[in-house]
């Protein structure tokens, strides 16, 4: 079950990612092509550019008449001009090969005779096709744009005199540009679909910790549960079993059989208190009564109960109250978190040891802590104490469940307060709970 959550998990997280990013590309795509398309529009001006100077200069009308005279004068003049205009075109011309390397035609075109020329020494178009095309891309209205009809893109600047000065490619020009940039793209989405893939599976691996150690946790409950379970009802069965085989037994002999039956119903009972209470404790349906609660007062009373039984095992209890500590709190949580630390603490001190029981105000809570220095609980097991069903001693020889610190933390909590433990071979065992006081 948990292998197909993490694969789902992954396939989730891919998919997010994956139409995400897409979509992040694609934006970027279509902004790069309206770049591109107005970058276009200004490679074109500056091609057209030198061009108009050039038809300027080579359509300028003569201001006076060119003088002849007997020794042909005017045929020497006329041929230098013709020579001037001649280097003039040539000009052109080879200023504008690193656009025809781009794809880019360059065109001259006079309205009123209806001539074209093609400056580009490699065309784009058919003759026929820029033909037809020119005297449409002078009729309209915006200087650059498309052509769909011929596949051309085209600008065109002049007018004056009808005479035009045009620059025209094929309207895959722009995609051809974007083709580095597309492969580039696409290889960074694999890319990064492929690290996703493998950063997803560290996650799914992550989140699916918590969850494969509550696993655990419910699956060693079932089998404590089971097995504190079966014990106190093979109990019975058995002596159920003995006092129907012995009816005529005595009274001494079927009481023992009895107190015995008894007792192991008791622990039964106890134990489905116990979760019954964590259920509670811990349901989101649960409402606490919070008041005003002599912490001091409830000290005492749990230590006062508790001097018998560390008396009958030779612990010395010794107890630091400070007086008139009041807190807000549930009663009934509040003297059952308390038992709970002094009963969990005299249970694993040794006979003969100590046990000290302390309270005190410190900076703004009322601190309430249990120590009994002759108990270590190892730095294995010391984070997993409050977890619910968890018992250091894995032989499970110990009396009890595993429930009762998990109950006094969910009942620490729900009162907004806090629970911890410390422990080292040094200074024994420490529980310290916190609650703010009024």
């Amino acid at each position: 079950m948990l292998q197909r959550y993490k694969w789902r998990f992954i396939l989730l997280n891919m998919c997010i990612v994956g139409v995400m990013l897409m979509l992040v590309f694609i934006f970027i795509s279509v902004y790069m092509y309206h770049n591109y398309y107005d970058m276009l529009e200004s490679t074109m001006t500056e091609i057209v550019k030198p061009m108009s100077r050039t038809s300027a200069s080579a359509e300028e009308p003569a201001d006076t008449e060119t003088p002849t005279g007997d020794n042909g004068e005017a045929s020497d003049t006329a041929s230098d001009s013709s020579a001037s205009s001649g280097r003039r075109a040539q000009a052109t011309t080879s200023s504008l090969a690193p656009e025809e390397r781009k794809g880019i035609n360059t065109i001259f075109y006079d309205k009123e005779s209806g001539k074209i020329t093609v400056l580009s020494r490699t065309p784009i178009f058919s003759s026929d096709m820029i033909a037809q095309a020119v005297p449409e891309i002078t009729a309209q209205d915006d200087s650059f744009g498309t052509l769909r009809a011929y596949g051309m893109i085209y600008y065109y600047s002049g007018g004056n005199g009808d005479s035009y000065k045009i620059a025209v490619t094929r309207i895959g020009y722009i995609w051809e540009e974007m083709v580095q940039f597309i492969f580039l793209l696409t290889g960074t989405y694999i890319f990064v679909m492929v690290l996703f893939y493998f950063i997803s599976r560290r996650f799914a691996e992550f989140a699916a910790q918590p969850m494969e150690e509550s696993i655990a946790r419910e699956k060693r409950f079932i089998a404590d549960v089971s097995h504190d379970l079966k014990t106190p009802l093979t109990v019975i069965m058995a002596n159920i079993s003995v006092l129907q085989r012995n009816p005529a037994a005595s009274a001494d002999d079927q009481m023992k059989w009895i107190e015995s039956t008894q007792q192991a119903a008791r622990n039964m009972r106890t134990m489905v208190n116990e979760l019954l209470t964590l259920s509670s404790v811990e349901s989101a349906n649960t409402v606490i009564h919070l008041t005003a609660v002599d912490f001091s007062s409830a000290v005492e009373c749990s230590a006062l109960q508790m001097e018998s039984v560390a008396y009958d095992r030779g612990i010395v209890l010794e107890t630091h109250i400070q007086e008139g500590l009041w807190i807000r709190a549930d009663q009934e949580y509040l003297q059952r978190v308390i038992n709970s630390l002094i009963e969990n603490a005299l249970k694993y001190e040794p006979d003969g040891g100590s046990l000290s029981v302390c309270l005190t105000a410190e900076k703004g809570q009322a601190v309430f802590a249990v120590s009994n220095p002759h108990s270590v609980i190892s730095q294995e097991d010391l984070p997993h104490i409050f977890e619910r069903f968890y018992r250091a001693n894995k032989t499970r020889t110990e009396d009890g469940h595993g429930l009762g610190l998990a109950i006094a933390k969910s009942m620490t909590e729900a009162m907004g307060g806090t629970l911890s433990a410390r422990s080292s071979t040094d200074a024994g065992t420490c529980f310290t709970l916190r609650l703010r006081h009024l």
